[in-house]
């Protein structure tokens, strides 16, 4: 645990040099020490010291050694309580009172001994325990200190409901957590001042993030290729309450992107997105492969943004893009046109919703995804008769379903359709489905468990999913999956049963501090037998 600063004093947890502080006790004026030992003790083989922090607790317990041999000669009655969980088992909670139970009764002629002792002298009824936990209060003032980065209007658009009237303070402790997510702050302690009558000041003192932080990574997969990753997340550099997010990828597909975030606490807020790429990938006629291809896209977007409960974001925007195909090789003079750049506009409507408890490997949660684009091609060329406006709408959806402590059956569902004129969008807004990332340059591309990376383009798309993720050993998973589905140019395609696809394997992954280590063995109905490899992080 960090050190708390009180006053002019940092605090650490006691424990670090004294975790059985009888001593200390007694020195207070206890007659009678009864002492509860959860403590592990020291590890005792060389193979359990694995880690970073089992190789800290080893070196601090060392301290605590002494302090304990003090402690238990000054117990009465002690009682030793063997558990084989540690710190950070939350979830544990009833097998962790079981044991206290079951050990507490082992020692009860012992302790009622004691009672019965004690009362004999002075005789102490139980008390009767009749609070019930406040579950609101009445606000007087709100009390902001401590933020030189954030600026007033910030803080009014969090708390200005909250003075001068009643606060349910599970919508206060909310409040505080989404200040907490929006890593503006280093530091939130906060507190109620009774003001008398059943009343209170809340008083929150902050204090502010550092401006931010370079990281860097490398990534491979069969699909993107090698990478290099630079990402650079900033605080309040451009102006108070601003984010800045830039993203880039150095290798054979390259890509910048930056995102600038105007944030207005729980009002809507502002933002301006750019997104440079390029990335080649292969054109087939079923399995076989008949061309490559290089896109090369430059877009720019803005947008008001609203978040809720850290979990659920909503935007609301247009976007620019330049784009060009190109052949690697000319194999069809006519696709030579598209090797010129042309441009689009869109307005979109997005939402998402994030409650999984990590990024990788979940065991918890929702990731859900939907979008809605009206495009409308700009170009005023030859284009005009290839391209035309359309709507393009889809969703994703995956859920991840806690059945045992290493078991999590993990299903999903991708939708989509295209309502066009008389001539189709530009082609980077079809459903591109195939390969194993499930994040792509383009939101529309989809994975598909035994298909090769865009193997199928089209209009109309349904996907389901499933996979059953086995924890076996430590950070180490096997994920069985299946997917199934549909992507066709036209409506009425999609109900025709011999165009379902089917694709299925079998993944080993490894949660490493570079990121995801997987390789998979897969198949479908449409392709042949295949690997995929994926190294580290997706940025």
């Amino acid at each position: 645990f960090s050190p708390v600063k009180y006053m002019d004093y940092y605090l650490v947890d006691g424990g670090i040099v004294n975790n059985y502080p009888a001593k200390n006790v007694k020195e207070m004026g206890a007659d009678i020490i009864v002492g509860g030992d959860v403590q592990s003790g020291l590890i005792k083989s060389i193979d359990s010291l694995n880690s970073l922090t089992a190789i800290l607790d080893q070196i601090t317990s060392y301290h605590r050694i002494n302090a304990n041999e003090v402690g238990y000669a000054m117990t009465d009655l002690y009682v030793r309580m063997p558990l084989h969980f540690s710190m950070m088992d939350f979830e544990a909670y009833d097998s962790i009172i079981a044991v206290g139970e079951r050990i507490g009764r082992a020692h009860f002629d012992e302790i009622k001994a004691l009672a019965d002792s004690l009362n004999d002298i002075e005789y102490k009824p139980i008390k009767k325990y009749d609070a019930v936990p406040l579950d609101s209060i009445f606000i007087n003032n709100v009390i902001i200190t401590g933020s030189k980065k954030m600026t007033p209007k910030y803080f009014r658009n969090l708390f200005d409901e909250a003075e001068n009237s009643w606060v349910q303070l599970d919508g206060l402790e909310k409040t505080i957590r989404l200040m907490v997510g929006t890593r503006f702050f280093q530091k939130i302690d906060y507190e109620l001042e009774p003001t008398g009558d059943g009343q209170a000041n809340l008083i929150i003192k902050v204090k502010d993030a550092d401006p931010g932080y370079v990281s860097a990574g490398v990534h491979y997969d069969n699909n993107y290729h090698g990478s290099i990753l630079l990402n650079g997340t900033f605080r309040n550099v451009l102006g108070k309450r601003t984010k800045l997010l830039t993203d880039l990828v150095l290798g054979s597909n390259p890509r910048l992107r930056a995102l600038y975030m105007l944030d207005n606490a729980n009002k809507p807020g502002f933002g301006v997105k750019v997104d440079l790429y390029s990335f080649k990938f292969d054109d087939y006629d079923k399995d076989v492969k008949l061309n490559t291809f290089t896109f090369n896209n430059y877009g720019i977007s803005a947008f008001a943004n609203s978040s809720l409960k850290n979990s659920y974001s909503f935007r609301l925007g247009v976007e620019y893009q330049y784009f060009q195909f190109k052949q690697n090789v000319i194999v069809d003079t006519l696709l030579e046109n598209f090797k010129d750049f042309n441009s689009y506009g869109n307005l979109f409507l997005q939402f998402g919703s994030d409650t999984r408890d990590k990024n990788y490997y979940p065991t918890k949660g929702v990731l859900a995804r939907f979008s809605l684009k009206y495009i409308i091609p700009l170009s005023d060329n030859w284009t005009q008769v290839l391209f035309s406006n359309a709507a393009v709408i889809y969703g994703r959806y995956d859920h991840n379903i806690k059945l045992s402590k290493r078991l999590v059956l993990r299903p999903g569902v991708f939708l989509g359709t295209t309502l066009k004129q008389s001539q189709s969008p530009p082609i980077q807004n079809y459903f591109a489905v195939g390969g194993l990332n499930p994040q792509h340059y383009i939101d529309n591309h989809v994975d598909f468990t035994g298909v090769k990376f865009i193997q199928s383009f089209g209009l109309h798309t349904a996907i389901a999913r499933l996979k059953l993720q086995y924890n076996f050993f430590k950070e180490m998973y096997f994920i069985p999956r299946i997917d199934a589905g549909v992507n066709e140019m036209e409506f009425e395609e999609v109900f025709q049963l011999n165009n379902i696809m089917v694709g299925y394997g079998l993944t080993y992954g490894y949660n490493s501090f570079i990121g995801p280590i997987e390789l998979t063995v897969m198949d479908s109905n449409i392709s042949g037998p295949m690997l995929f490899l994926n190294l580290g992080f997706w940025f």
